[in-house]
């Protein structure tokens, strides 16, 4: 990773933008974590060309309890499940939604050694 991107990401640790807060201490309803959250996804949009139509969601809590509760709560109109796998507790993401959804895995990069998508 460049160095100025570490520093950026130093400087902003504990103080982000100046709010005397980090984003982990920063209410999800708060109008700066709200920026950081949309600028992320759209981040995501552009980089990964995820459409309109597909939700984007960042959860919290222990990976486990994420994974089970996503595939549980999800509405029952999804019917197939997009997946980004990189690593041991996304596949496990994958593996459980397969319980309740046909998964299609859009990039597995463990097994392209973390190089590429799928084609």
């Amino acid at each position: 990773m460049p160095k100025e991107v570490l520093r950026t990401a130093n400087s902003q640790m504990l103080d982000w933008r100046g709010t005397g807060l980090s984003v982990m201490e920063m209410n999800p309803n708060s109008k700066e974590f709200r920026i950081i959250s949309e600028s992320a996804k759209e981040s995501l949009r552009q980089t990964l060309d995820i459409p309109e139509n597909f939700t984007i969601l960042f959860t919290e809590g222990g990976s486990q309890s994420q994974i089970n509760a996503i595939c549980l709560n999800l509405p029952c109109k999804y019917k197939t499940g997009n997946f980004l796998v990189m690593g041991a507790r996304s596949r496990a993401a994958a593996n459980e939604a397969a319980k309740f959804v046909t998964v299609n895995t859009v990039a597995d990069l463990p097994s392209s050694g973390f190089t590429k998508a799928m084609e």
